[in-house]
């Protein structure tokens, strides 16, 4: 069954993929994909525009979806009518010659099919239908998109503006689960819960690295049923449960505050099903309150939009006559044209509406209704721009699909499709303080004509948007006054743009759009005066000599200026994770001056990109400097950075260019191995500390983590994350590791409870070791088994020495199983001294000076005993610790990234080792796969070798080279690569000497 939801007008992202079970047999679903085709038919018979519809495009898109997630997979297209489709070694070649939707099904299906055959990873049919789903979808346009089934459950509550749950608004704070709020009259409050208490369980669940969906899919649920709740406060000496009966809980997508002089402000947040009603009741309730609004401020930035339906509700509450506005479906033909109703309107009150370039879609409809009906002043920074209508349809599995089906026209019946709106008086925030000095890109616009394959429409409806009245740059704090939408003690004045809103309604007498343009002539040049003024002397308190008006008429024939660029830093290198400085000398040579003069960076590295050098007034003859202080992440390798700049007098563009080169040095980096033993303290006197996992026990699990790589780590963080569930309760699984040298190695313990009722024959964990500075990690998901109660107790044997087989080495395991953490092993013909016996297994010691590799067990048939036994002794032994180690890349040649690239292409040697077996490698260029290479499973191979022939753009380059091991465990390294032909060496330089 297909539900329609409702119209959305509203920005989203694609979503991440989920597997989740849809269907019977794994194998049929592959071969008849049902919900690919139920997306394509709803494509067929909904899209806006059917000549965006392409099979074989959509076809080549869904391929490389698969290539850009899955390591085995390269797409490649020979000539204009095939591809090639590699998994592994394995090829296919496949036309892209697909006339109709109808044909796409069995193209893909056959892909599919080979895919899943030839891949080493495994991974869920589902995935790999629901990554064909999103290639598809990536051929339309930005907002027709695939939502899993958290996407769907959110978009869900944010529609319909209720869901059962215990009303409490949460987030996660220094890692911890955290209550932002908890809504008035909710469950959740009548039961105590407050701002900034901990939840530590929801259940019997702990929300130890749980994330704040998973917490809040947990919290919902049927109405009257309960929850139990246990939460730490501040000033408690220990947790406090508390149990709450779960209600309808109605989220509200507006806020309403009663300024001073009668104004009232109203913020929304986004258009669902409530938001009307919430606003036509707030006015109803200020104007029975004797004080009439003398105005209204309608907040609606970083709006990102909602249900159409109620756009048109809250435009209908303000006009009484026009089009708000009208729909226009494929064809361009007009589908409906939804006026204003006379009935019931607040005509009266002047009107502000607040956007900026996060407003969007219903927001746009709002701010266009009011502004081209002549009812009120749009006021802030130009829109986002999305002219579309989408539609939300349920599809099986608790996903959905929201499809564009139509575009939408404004009140004067024009598109504002990636151009938006632009407010009537435009603010531009400034910055200047210790951190930044901004004043003309605070207010960088980025909207739909920004986004890949957004619309561009046709047609005689397609008008330019008219321009600013008005324009005013203020000077704006940091966070430019905005606070969280669920602060109660925010003071919307404090907002410098609300404040102004403000000031401006105080004045007027009128509500009318033109009338109150008209009036707010005067306030507009005062304020532009004022904050003119504040700018000019904040930047004179830092040496800059700006004129807060400028010269009428533009001076002629002048000498351009010299212009030298440098870097600096501490140590005379540009060394990555060190400050360093960016300066730019300017010698004003010629005889006129430079009024207001300042430079502007453009880059590939964010940190120096967009960047302000304020110069103010530069007289003939006289030399000013102005820097900007950048710190470069610790993860930056050795390279070349560019920068170039572009010039300006105030807002006037300068005849002016320049561009600088500099080397940065890249530091050692960290790389992390792992073991791991469980410990589990006994509850029943039969368990005997066996080192197994059994019900009702407390586990002690203990990591043990080693620094494998050449630098230090600090910023670092070991996580054991519970993917099994109720029954397994964690009660420790967050823990910093500290500076952590080359070489080094430290221990965390985490410990978790089993249930008694806990029914799973194993435990599934997922353990992270990542240090943020670095962005280095390891990550695995660990199965522990679960095992029954021992059966009998452990024999205490005199200490004895025995002896590994003369051929054989012998592995060491944690517990008394062959499926538990295997801790080491023990070379052939070795000394072992036995502490302990169990059945079938002996405990052993070891290595009395290593901790995380001391004890373990092995079975009594691997040891024999010695040939001589008083000649036996500790210095005999051979052991070692059976790390969890990636794998290690290994170019084999040196390479200069420090100078420009001269050949497009390169080729790049090397080779991977591991200390089992390597897996493969894959490298990207660019975000693009460029290489995917397998080492051969069957030989468990060591070490293997690459060779790759990589293509670069020109600019800058960036290219991750990605290795796996047999466990998955993986090693990355990062090279950047400027190729700029008009600036080549004369010598070709590549990776390949």
């Amino acid at each position: 069954m297909t539900l329609v939801v409702g119209l959305l007008l509203s920005l989203s992202s694609p979503s991440p993929v989920r597997a989740v079970s849809l269907f019977g047999e794994a194998s049929s679903n592959l071969k008849r994909l049902p919900l690919l085709k139920r997306v394509l038919y709803l494509v067929q018979e909904n899209y806006v525009d059917p000549k965006r519809i392409d099979a074989g495009v959509m076809f080549v898109s869904a391929l490389k979806r698969l290539q850009a997630q899955i390591p085995e997979v390269r797409v490649l297209s020979p000539d204009s009518s095939s591809v090639i489709l590699m998994v592994n070694r394995q090829r296919l070649r496949l036309s892209k010659d697909i006339i109709s939707l109808y044909s796409l099904t069995p193209a893909l299906s056959k892909s599919l099919l080979f895919v899943k055959q030839h891949m080493i990873t495994p991974i869920s049919d589902e995935d790999l239908q629901y990554l064909c789903i999103q290639g598809v979808l990536e051929t339309l346009d930005p907002h027709s998109i695939f939502l899993n089934r958290e996407l769907w459950q959110e978009a869900q509550i944010d529609t319909k503006g209720s869901f059962g749950g215990v009303g409490v608004v949460i987030g996660i704070r220094d890692g911890k689960l955290t209550i932002i709020t908890a809504m008035e009259g909710s469950p959740g409050a009548a039961a105590g819960l407050q701002a900034n208490d901990v939840i530590q369980k929801i259940d019997d669940v702990s929300t130890i690295n749980m994330n704040t969906f998973e917490a809040a899919n947990l919290m919902r649920g049927k109405p009257g049923d309960e929850v139990v709740l246990t939460f730490m406060r501040q000033g408690f000496v220990e947790p406090r449960t508390v149990k709450v009966v779960r209600a309808i809980i109605k989220t509200t997508s507006a806020e309403f505050h009663r300024l001073k002089d009668n104004i009232q402000y109203i913020r929304l947040r986004n258009f669902q099903s409530n938001t009307t009603a919430d606003v036509r009741r707030f006015l109803e309730e200020t104007a029975k309150s004797g004080l009439p609004s003398k105005g209204v401020i309608i907040d609606l930035r970083n709006n990102p939009g909602g249900l159409y339906k109620e756009a048109i509700g809250l435009a209908d509450l303000f006009v009484s006559k026009g089009s708000i506005v009208s729909t226009v479906a494929r064809g361009n033909k007009e589908k409906r044209r939804e006026r204003a109703n006379v009935k019931e309107t607040f005509v009266d009150i002047p009107l502000v509406i607040l956007v900026n370039s996060g407003s969007a879609s219903a927001s746009e409809i709002v701010a266009g209704a009011i502004k081209y009906l002549d009812r009120g002043v749009v006021v802030g920074s130009r829109t986002f721009g999305k002219g579309s209508v989408n539609i939300l349809y349920e599809l099986p599995g608790e996903t959905a699909l929201k499809l564009t089906v139509e575009k939408y026209l404004t009140s004067n019946d024009s598109s504002i499709q990636s151009i938006g709106i632009a407010p009537d008086i435009r603010l531009n925030p400034a910055r200047v303080d210790d951190e930044r000095v901004s004043l003309f890109t605070s207010s960088l616009h980025r909207g739909e004509k920004d986004l890949d394959g957004h619309f561009e429409f046709d047609g005689d409806r397609f008008a330019q948007e008219m321009p600013s009245t008005y324009s005013v740059r203020y000077l704006a704090g940091k966070d430019n006054g905005q606070a969280s939408f669920f602060d109660k003690k925010k003071e919307p004045l404090k907002d410098p743009e609300i404040a102004f809103a403000w000031k401006m309604l105080k004045r007027t007498r009128y509500n009318s759009r033109k009338k109150m343009l008209k009036e707010l002539r005067a306030i507009v040049k005062q304020e532009t005066t004022l904050q003119a003024k504040r700018i000019a002397v904040a930047l004179g308190q830092r040496g800059i000599q700006w004129a807060h008006t400028l010269p009428k008429e533009p001076q002629r024939g002048c000498a351009p200026p010299f212009v030298r660029a440098e870097v600096s830093a501490a140590d005379k290198t540009v060394r990555a994770g060190k400050k360093a400085q960016l300066t730019l000398h300017v010698d004003n040579r010629g005889d006129c001056a430079l009024t207001n003069f300042w430079a502007l960076s453009q880059s590939d590295d964010f940190f120096l990109n967009r960047r302000e050098f304020l110069f103010g007034k530069i007289a003939p003859k006289d030399k000013k400097s102005f820097s900007v202080e950048f710190r470069l992440p610790e993860y930056t390798p050795d390279r070349l950075s560019r920068v170039a700049f572009r010039f300006f007098e105030d807002e006037k563009e300068y005849p002016l260019e320049k561009h600088h080169n500099f080397a940065i040095s890249g530091i050692d980096q960290p790389k992390f191995s792992y073991l791991y033993r469980i410990n589990d303290n006994d509850i029943a006197e039969s368990h005997r500390s066996d080192g197994l996992v059994q019900r009702g026990e407390n586990i002690q699990f203990r990591v043990f983590v080693k620094n494998s790589g050449a630098g230090t780590s600090k910023e670092n963080i070991v996580t054991l994350k519970n993917l099994s569930g109720s029954g397994i309760s964690l009660n420790k699984g967050r823990e910093p590791l500290g500076e952590l040298g080359p070489g080094q190695t430290k221990e965390v313990i985490f410990d978790f409870d089993v249930r008694d009722y806990y029914k799973r024959d194993e435990i599934e964990v997922e353990l992270t070791v990542f240090d943020s500075q670095f962005a280095q990690f390891v990550n695995k998901k660990l199965q522990i088994p679960v095992h029954p109660p021992a059966l009998q107790e452990a024999a205490v044997a005199n200490p004895q020495w025995l002896r590994t087989q003369p051929d054989k080495s012998v592995d060491v395991y944690s517990g008394l199983s062959l499926d538990s953490p295997r801790v080491g092993r023990i070379a052939a013909n070795s000394a072992v001294r036995v502490a302990k016996e169990w059945g079938d297994f002996y405990l052993v010691n070891i290595d009395e000076s290593t901790e995380f590799c001391r004890q373990g067990w092995v079975q009594k048939q691997t040891l024999v005993a010695p040939e001589k036994p008083k000649s036996v002794t500790a210095t005999a032994k051979n052991y070692s610790c059976a790390w969890n180690e990636p794998p290690s890349l290994l170019l084999s040649q040196e390479f200069k990234p420090k100078s420009v690239a001269q050949s497009r292409l390169f080729t790049l040697k090397g080779k991977v080792q591991d200390d089992q077996d390597v897996k493969d490698l894959y490298i990207t260029v660019n975000d693009e796969k460029a290489f995917y290479q397998a080492f051969d499973a069957n030989k468990l191979a060591k070490e293997g070798a690459f060779e790759a022939i990589l293509p670069l753009k020109k600019g800058t380059n960036s290219i991750y080279i990605i290795a796996r091991d047999g466990q998955d465990l993986i090693d990355q390294q990062r090279l950047i690569i400027l190729y700029r032909p008009e600036e080549a060496q004369f010598k070709k330089i590549s990776l390949a000497q």
